[in-house]
């Protein structure tokens, strides 16, 4: 199979954010695959429900084997692992 290029946005306002964030490029490159290119860090408000903590956002381009619906699938699998709970 041949490698492509995904790109994810990453964002986190709970807790130790830039903690959050390494976990989770750390995670996305052990199961997802090679970060090939990554943008700063940005802090941004909240949007739509605001009244939560600011965010701290990034982009990144993956190299992978894997199906945009794999990919999906293990993304969700990493939020799940970090204790993300979906409402």
């Amino acid at each position: 199979m041949s490698l492509q290029k995904v790109i994810l946005l990453l964002g986190s306002n709970m807790g130790e954010r830039k903690y959050q964030i390494a976990k989770a490029l750390e995670l996305l490159e052990r199961k997802v695959g090679e970060i090939i290119l990554q943008s700063g860090l940005y802090e941004t408000d909240a949007w739509g429900k605001t009244d939560q903590p600011p965010f701290l956002n990034l982009c990144v381009v993956i190299e992978t084997k894997f199906s945009p619906k794999d990919v999906l699938a293990k993304n969700l699998l990493i939020e799940a692992d970090m204790g993300r709970v979906r409402g």
